[in-house]
């Protein structure tokens, strides 16, 4: 099925979606995950839903607290539309994650096109990039080329791991008086954060918890979670929002800064070091850029606001590998990757740039202390549970089958 603005399906186009759908399957047969009826149809369902409920407001559309231009957000929901039908989900791919995710990458591909972007990429480069989640046991996504064409593949489990972190983070903040023209305002001081972990063990238990079942149960749904009061569901899915875009162009980097330069359709300058470590910091960089662009042109979000979910995700990164290495090998610290830098050297490649691009540097300062808020919460919720998971996996519980099958 074609969709206007979109060229006709072609043989490498089909080829990367059966190479998809067959990883997909192939995980959910280890897991047990059961198939879903017509998912194409499930996941245009939840874009139709998402532009029910969203109001107009004049010349903007309102979807619950947040507001955006009614131009830019329709053409979010075309744009969303066609990644669907780009990517023809088979019976395994979860539709309401694909349709999240198909958003998130409709606001990277519009930001990089022509008008907003100048040149920009144009339309025969993104039919080469298709998207999709796996139940693949990992914290992070990566990319594969089939027949000429990207494929860019996301860990279901990654993607509850990081609304579960998301929502025990916000809960650990400080509810505030909201100032002139707020609606909702917290603190993220360190010991604001405290004090209410002090007083409230939900956040910390439910760190814990969804750690534990993802790594013994085989998914990240902490028997403790429960739906976030209304106050905080602004907040989580402004961080959600963020890390899965962050996560998406960083993969969107590899596809294009690696992947499609020797296509003869999109070919950057070649780095001077080609070494595995470059081009992660390469794809971080591209990442903060689009995330950056993408929120300013299509969210009205500030820069800093529009990071803090890269550096939540980047947190959950960093954590779940420790937690990984603590349970399989009982080492504290994780080996030095040959393909990947520390996330404490990507983290401050985020923030070195933040600092460089920005017109005066002593803001810039300032303002990485609100993009860093959620990723350094999310670290004082760790160090309460860190002592917990040792003391567990000393035991020597075993992982559930899925983590040992690969």
């Amino acid at each position: 099925m074609s969709v206007p603005g979109e060229p006709p399906v072609s043989p490498r186009l089909a080829e990367a979606r059966r190479f998809l759908q067959g990883r997909q399957a192939n995980w959910a047969s280890r897991s047990g995950a059961p198939p879903t009826d017509d998912p194409i149809a499930v996941a245009q369902r939840r874009a139709n839903e998402r532009e029910t409920n969203a109001v107009r407001d004049g010349a903007f559309i309102r979807e619950g607290a947040f507001k955006y231009d009614a131009t830019d957000e329709e053409d979010r929901w075309l744009r969303t539309r066609q990644i669907i039908e780009r990517v023809s989900p088979g019976p395994f791919e979860d539709p309401r994650y694909l349709e999240m995710l198909a958003r998130q990458a409709a606001s990277i591909e519009l930001a990089l096109s022509p008008p907003r972007a100048n040149p920009g990429i144009p339309p025969e480069v993104w039919s080469r990039i298709i998207i999709g989640t796996t139940g693949e046991p990992r914290s992070e996504a990566y990319s594969a080329v089939v027949a000429g064409t990207v494929v860019l593949a996301i860990s279901g489990g990654m993607m509850d791991f990081m609304y579960q972190s998301a929502k025990a983070l916000a809960l650990a903040w400080q509810a505030k008086p909201a100032s002139d023209g707020a609606t909702l305002s917290f603190s993220g001081r360190p010991e604001d954060t405290e004090a209410v972990l002090n007083s409230d063990p939900y956040p910390v238990r439910l760190f814990r918890d969804t750690l534990t079942s993802w790594l013994y149960r085989g998914r990240p749904t902490a028997p403790s979670s429960v739906m976030p009061p209304p106050d905080r569901q602004a907040p989580i899915q402004l961080l959600i929002n963020g890390a899965e875009r962050f996560v998406l162009a960083h993969e969107y980097g590899h596809a294009l800064l690696h992947h499609l330069k020797g296509a003869g359709l999109f070919s950057p300058a070649d780095s001077p070091n080609d070494s595995p470590w470059d081009k992660e910091f390469a794809a971080d960089a591209f990442a903060l850029m689009s995330v950056i662009e993408s929120s300013a042109a299509l969210d009205r979000l500030p820069p800093n606001m529009a990071l803090q979910g890269a550096a939540m995700a980047m947190k959950t990164h960093e954590i779940f590998d420790v937690v990984f290495h603590m349970t399989s090998d009982g080492s504290t610290t994780p080996e030095e990757s040959a393909t990947h830098p520390p996330f404490f050297q990507r983290i401050a490649l985020l923030e070195r740039m933040y600092v460089e691009l920005h017109p005066d540097p002593e803001t810039a300062r300032q303002d990485l202390e609100g993009m860093l808020v959620p990723s350094r919460t999310l670290d004082q919720i760790w160090q309460r549970v860190r002592p917990e998971l040792a003391e567990e996996f000393q035991v020597g519980r075993p992982l559930h089958p899925v983590w040992t099958s690969t």
